[in-house]
């Protein structure tokens, strides 16, 4: 069943996404160069989304928030070592503040012994590090939008073909009431990668904005003690805005 979310999860965003490209003009620049990189795409994602999805069905909610926050590490190590990106010692004290943050918020007793669901989580964070590493390549030169759109739909239908025996299950989730929550999580998501890619095409650093990103986990958190009124562990989770705010002044 997570190949069949991930399928209607990706075609949901890339239609969400080609609108938009659509409406902002779509443009495809010049392929040689970037060719590598566009084959390698559709492979990385529909594994980061698989896994992903798989993942959250058999692991708890708090484990995977802490165990995925390992592809921000990756993404710094590789920003250094193939983008040529610099990150001074500064920067690394303000991200592992902000990890520490993530992690200080979302740890609920968590019994993290490296099973299975474990397992596929790492990996899902290593592949989602490879694939924005790959990205932040592209659009350097690439429309965002467009290629945030083909970024969602090669890897949709390759899935699909991998999986085509699942189409019974495809289905069957496009007609079901779970169809409006993937709907929406395909379009939030979208639009967080747009204004991340943006992010990059405008400030060319991917480890500085990866770092910076994690504190949403905090912000989550904070949304929910102001809107959902969840005041358990208060200063639990003042305490990790506050680290989270210093992390953020370091890396920034």
């Amino acid at each position: 069943m997570a190949a069949a979310y991930a399928i209607v999860y990706q075609i949901i965003g890339g239609i969400f996404l080609g609108v938009f490209a659509i409406i902002h003009g779509f443009r495809i620049p010049p392929l040689g160069p970037i060719m590598l990189n566009l084959l390698f795409m559709p492979l990385i994602w529909a594994l980061s989304n698989v896994l992903g999805f798989r993942a959250l069905k058999i692991t708890e909610a708090s484990i995977y928030s802490i165990l995925f926050t390992t592809h921000t590490i990756w993404i710094i190590l590789g920003a250094m070592l193939f983008l040529g990106e610099s990150f001074s010692l500064r920067q690394v004290v303000g991200t592992l503040l902000i990890l520490g943050s993530v992690i200080l918020i979302s740890w609920r007793h968590a019994d993290i012994r490296f099973r299975r669901g474990e397992l596929i989580t790492l990996l899902s964070a290593l592949a989602f590090a490879l694939g924005i590493l790959s990205d932040t390549r592209v659009v350097a030169t690439f429309d965002v939008p467009s290629y945030l759109t083909l970024g969602y739909i090669f890897p949709a239908f390759f899935l699909w073909g991998i999986y085509y025996q699942k189409t019974n299950a495809v289905v069957a989730l496009v007609k079901s009431p779970k169809l409006k929550k993937v709907a929406l999580m395909a379009v939030l998501y979208a639009t967080a990668g747009l204004t991340y890619y943006y992010a990059y095409f405008y400030g060319r650093n991917a480890a500085q904005i990866s770092s910076i990103l994690q504190i949403t986990t905090v912000l989550t958190v904070i949304a929910a003690v102001i809107f959902l009124k969840e005041y358990s562990q208060l200063r639990l989770k003042f305490l990790a805005t506050a680290i989270s705010f210093i992390g953020v002044l370091l890396v920034s």
